[in-house]
Protein backbone atom coordinates (compact mmCIF):
# COMPACT_ATOMS: atom_id res chain seq x y z
CA UNK A 1 0.00 0.00 0.00
CA UNK A 2 1.18 3.41 -0.79
CA UNK A 3 1.04 6.85 0.85
CA UNK A 4 1.06 10.11 -0.06
CA UNK A 5 0.55 13.87 1.51
CA UNK A 6 -1.32 15.99 -1.34
CA UNK A 7 -2.82 19.65 -0.49
CA UNK A 8 -6.58 19.55 -0.13
CA UNK A 9 -9.31 21.25 1.22
CA UNK A 10 -6.80 24.03 1.58
CA UNK A 11 -4.64 22.00 3.84
CA UNK A 12 -2.19 19.06 3.61
CA UNK A 13 -3.45 15.31 4.34
CA UNK A 14 -2.54 12.38 3.84
CA UNK A 15 -3.86 9.85 1.43
CA UNK A 16 -3.19 6.16 0.02
CA UNK A 17 -2.25 6.25 -3.66
CA UNK A 18 -3.68 3.64 -5.62
CA UNK A 19 -1.62 0.92 -7.26
CA UNK A 20 -1.14 2.53 -10.69
CA UNK A 21 -0.31 6.37 -9.21
CA UNK A 22 -3.41 8.09 -10.71
CA UNK A 23 -6.05 8.23 -7.89
CA UNK A 24 -6.01 8.65 -3.88
CA UNK A 25 -8.41 7.98 -0.86
CA UNK A 26 -7.89 10.09 2.09
CA UNK A 27 -6.86 7.99 5.10
CA UNK A 28 -9.55 9.97 6.96
CA UNK A 29 -12.13 8.59 4.57
CA UNK A 30 -10.34 4.85 5.64
CA UNK A 31 -10.38 5.24 8.80
CA UNK A 32 -13.33 7.67 10.20
CA UNK A 33 -12.31 9.54 13.04
CA UNK A 34 -8.45 10.09 12.28
CA UNK A 35 -7.84 14.10 11.50
CA UNK A 36 -3.58 13.74 11.75
CA UNK A 37 -0.76 13.75 9.79
CA UNK A 38 1.53 10.67 8.15
CA UNK A 39 3.21 10.55 10.87
CA UNK A 40 0.60 10.52 13.74
CA UNK A 41 -0.62 7.67 11.43
CA UNK A 42 2.58 5.68 11.30
CA UNK A 43 2.87 6.03 15.31
CA UNK A 44 -0.85 4.33 15.51
CA UNK A 45 0.37 1.42 14.07
CA UNK A 46 -3.12 0.52 12.77
CA UNK A 47 -3.57 -1.51 9.28
CA UNK A 48 -6.18 0.37 7.52
CA UNK A 49 -9.01 -1.65 5.00
CA UNK A 50 -8.68 -1.84 1.24
CA UNK A 51 -9.88 1.92 -0.12
CA UNK A 52 -13.19 1.17 -2.68
CA UNK A 53 -13.60 4.94 -3.22
CA UNK A 54 -11.00 6.56 -5.39
CA UNK A 55 -10.60 10.04 -6.48
CA UNK A 56 -8.01 11.85 -9.41
CA UNK A 57 -5.15 12.64 -8.16
CA UNK A 58 -4.64 14.92 -11.35
CA UNK A 59 -4.71 18.59 -10.40
CA UNK A 60 -3.99 17.70 -6.88
CA UNK A 61 -0.17 19.45 -5.36
CA UNK A 62 1.85 16.47 -3.95
CA UNK A 63 3.97 17.97 -0.88
CA UNK A 64 7.14 15.53 0.63
CA UNK A 65 5.23 12.09 2.46
CA UNK A 66 6.18 13.17 5.53
CA UNK A 67 6.70 17.38 5.14
CA UNK A 68 7.96 17.99 8.49
CA UNK A 69 9.64 14.80 10.18
CA UNK A 70 9.63 15.06 13.98
CA UNK A 71 12.97 14.02 14.39
CA UNK A 72 16.05 14.42 12.09
CA UNK A 73 16.85 12.36 9.25
CA UNK A 74 19.60 9.91 10.20
CA UNK A 75 21.96 9.06 7.43
CA UNK A 76 24.09 6.42 6.49
CA UNK A 77 26.99 7.49 5.05
CA UNK A 78 29.19 5.19 2.06
CA UNK A 79 26.64 2.84 2.05
CA UNK A 80 27.70 0.46 -0.82
CA UNK A 81 30.74 -0.39 -2.42
CA UNK A 82 30.13 1.48 -6.02
CA UNK A 83 29.57 4.97 -3.94
CA UNK A 84 32.15 4.24 -1.80
CA UNK A 85 34.95 2.81 -4.87
CA UNK A 86 33.82 6.29 -6.62
CA UNK A 87 33.83 8.58 -3.71
CA UNK A 88 37.00 7.59 -2.58
CA UNK A 89 38.17 8.43 -5.85
CA UNK A 90 36.96 12.13 -6.13
CA UNK A 91 39.30 13.30 -4.19
CA UNK A 92 36.67 14.91 -1.44
CA UNK A 93 36.61 11.66 1.00
CA UNK A 94 38.84 12.58 3.28
CA UNK A 95 38.76 8.98 4.95
CA UNK A 96 40.27 7.61 1.52
CA UNK A 97 43.83 8.71 2.10
CA UNK A 98 43.80 5.99 5.10
CA UNK A 99 43.00 3.45 2.40
CA UNK A 100 39.55 3.18 3.72
CA UNK A 101 36.64 1.89 1.14
CA UNK A 102 34.03 -0.13 2.84
CA UNK A 103 34.14 1.29 6.75
CA UNK A 104 34.00 -1.57 9.37
CA UNK A 105 30.59 0.16 11.04
CA UNK A 106 28.05 2.35 9.56
CA UNK A 107 29.08 6.36 9.20
CA UNK A 108 25.90 7.84 10.44
CA UNK A 109 25.19 11.33 10.24
CA UNK A 110 22.08 13.55 10.18
CA UNK A 111 20.11 16.21 8.03
CA UNK A 112 17.60 18.16 9.83
CA UNK A 113 13.62 18.04 9.40
CA UNK A 114 13.39 21.30 7.13
CA UNK A 115 15.81 19.82 4.40
CA UNK A 116 12.86 17.56 3.42
CA UNK A 117 10.92 18.94 0.61
CA UNK A 118 8.40 17.48 -2.39
CA UNK A 119 9.57 15.82 -5.24
CA UNK A 120 10.24 18.33 -8.34
CA UNK A 121 10.56 21.16 -5.57
CA UNK A 122 13.17 23.71 -5.73
CA UNK A 123 16.38 22.64 -4.01
CA UNK A 124 18.32 25.78 -2.85
CA UNK A 125 22.00 25.91 -4.62
CA UNK A 126 23.53 28.14 -1.54
CA UNK A 127 26.33 29.46 -4.35
CA UNK A 128 27.72 31.53 -1.68
CA UNK A 129 28.81 28.68 0.12
CA UNK A 130 29.52 25.82 -2.26
CA UNK A 131 30.22 25.28 -5.73
CA UNK A 132 30.13 21.34 -5.84
CA UNK A 133 26.72 20.48 -5.12
CA UNK A 134 25.79 16.78 -5.59
CA UNK A 135 22.82 14.19 -5.51
CA UNK A 136 22.69 10.50 -5.06
CA UNK A 137 19.17 8.48 -4.70
CA UNK A 138 18.93 6.58 -1.76
CA UNK A 139 16.58 4.17 -0.26
CA UNK A 140 14.87 5.78 2.87
CA UNK A 141 13.46 3.21 5.56
CA UNK A 142 10.35 4.57 7.85
CA UNK A 143 10.48 3.54 11.47
CA UNK A 144 7.30 3.10 12.64
CA UNK A 145 7.36 0.94 16.21
CA UNK A 146 9.63 2.94 18.73
CA UNK A 147 12.73 1.04 20.63
CA UNK A 148 16.06 1.38 22.14
CA UNK A 149 18.49 -1.45 22.16
CA UNK A 150 17.30 -3.07 19.13
CA UNK A 151 18.48 -6.17 17.89
CA UNK A 152 19.51 -7.00 14.33
CA UNK A 153 17.39 -10.34 14.35
CA UNK A 154 14.28 -7.65 15.73
CA UNK A 155 15.10 -4.48 13.51
CA UNK A 156 12.66 -5.08 10.93
CA UNK A 157 9.56 -5.01 13.00
CA UNK A 158 10.63 -1.58 13.33
CA UNK A 159 10.20 -0.64 9.67
CA UNK A 160 6.93 0.85 8.62
CA UNK A 161 8.04 1.08 5.02
CA UNK A 162 10.47 2.59 2.43
CA UNK A 163 10.29 5.67 -0.18
CA UNK A 164 13.17 6.99 -2.50
CA UNK A 165 14.88 10.13 -1.32
CA UNK A 166 17.23 12.25 -3.23
CA UNK A 167 20.60 12.97 -1.01
CA UNK A 168 21.92 16.74 -1.73
CA UNK A 169 25.01 17.18 -0.51
CA UNK A 170 27.90 20.72 -1.11
CA UNK A 171 31.06 17.53 -1.40
CA UNK A 172 33.18 20.92 -1.07
CA UNK A 173 32.12 21.58 2.35
CA UNK A 174 31.92 17.86 3.24
CA UNK A 175 35.74 17.53 2.08
CA UNK A 176 36.44 20.10 4.66
CA UNK A 177 34.05 18.70 7.80
CA UNK A 178 34.22 15.34 6.97
CA UNK A 179 31.39 13.98 6.44
CA UNK A 180 27.80 14.56 4.88
CA UNK A 181 26.91 18.50 4.88
CA UNK A 182 23.57 19.83 4.97
CA UNK A 183 21.23 22.62 4.37
CA UNK A 184 17.36 24.12 4.28
CA UNK A 185 15.85 22.24 1.56
CA UNK A 186 18.91 19.37 0.66
CA UNK A 187 16.50 16.41 0.58
CA UNK A 188 14.13 15.52 -1.55
CA UNK A 189 11.89 13.12 -1.02
CA UNK A 190 10.03 10.78 -3.23
CA UNK A 191 6.29 11.68 -4.31
CA UNK A 192 5.07 8.95 -1.95
CA UNK A 193 6.74 5.98 0.60
CA UNK A 194 5.62 2.55 0.46
CA UNK A 195 4.43 0.45 3.63
CA UNK A 196 5.38 -3.30 3.26
CA UNK A 197 5.01 -6.33 4.92
CA UNK A 198 7.94 -7.63 7.04
CA UNK A 199 9.99 -9.38 4.06
CA UNK A 200 10.67 -13.60 4.99
CA UNK A 201 14.49 -13.21 4.65
CA UNK A 202 16.04 -10.76 6.88
CA UNK A 203 19.08 -9.90 4.14
CA UNK A 204 17.84 -6.96 2.26
CA UNK A 205 21.24 -6.95 0.54
CA UNK A 206 19.61 -9.95 -1.54
CA UNK A 207 16.26 -10.53 -0.92
CA UNK A 208 13.74 -8.44 -1.70
CA UNK A 209 15.59 -6.49 -3.92
CA UNK A 210 14.64 -2.51 -4.47
CA UNK A 211 15.71 -0.42 -7.53
CA UNK A 212 16.23 3.09 -6.50
CA UNK A 213 16.22 5.66 -9.76
CA UNK A 214 16.44 9.31 -9.53
CA UNK A 215 15.51 11.22 -12.32
CA UNK A 216 16.30 14.94 -13.26
CA UNK A 217 14.84 16.45 -16.45
CA UNK A 218 13.88 13.83 -18.23
CA UNK A 219 16.18 11.95 -17.74
CA UNK A 220 17.55 9.09 -15.24
CA UNK A 221 21.15 10.50 -13.29
CA UNK A 222 21.41 7.97 -11.24
CA UNK A 223 19.79 4.20 -11.15
CA UNK A 224 21.20 0.90 -8.93
CA UNK A 225 19.43 -1.98 -7.07
CA UNK A 226 20.44 -2.45 -3.48
CA UNK A 227 22.01 -6.14 -3.32
CA UNK A 228 25.57 -3.35 -3.36
CA UNK A 229 25.40 -2.53 -0.09
CA UNK A 230 27.51 -3.21 2.46
CA UNK A 231 25.46 -2.23 5.54
CA UNK A 232 21.91 -3.76 5.20
CA UNK A 233 19.15 -2.38 6.17
CA UNK A 234 18.42 -5.09 10.10
CA UNK A 235 22.47 -4.04 10.61
CA UNK A 236 22.25 0.18 10.20
CA UNK A 237 18.42 0.45 11.45
CA UNK A 238 18.82 -0.43 14.97
CA UNK A 239 21.86 2.24 14.64
CA UNK A 240 19.58 5.45 13.69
Amino acid sequence: MRFATIELDGRAQPVIVSPDGTHFCTVSAAKPGFSGDLVDFIAAGEPLPAPSDWTALEGHAVHAPIPQPRRNVFCVGKNYHEHAKEFAQSGYDTSAAKGELSPEFPVIFTKPASAVVADKAEVHAFAELTQQLDYEAELAIIIGKPGRGISKESALEHVWGYTIFNDVTARDLQQNIGNGSSANRWTVSARWPERTKRPESTDKRTKPEHQAALRMGSGVALSGRNPSVFSDIPCAAPQT
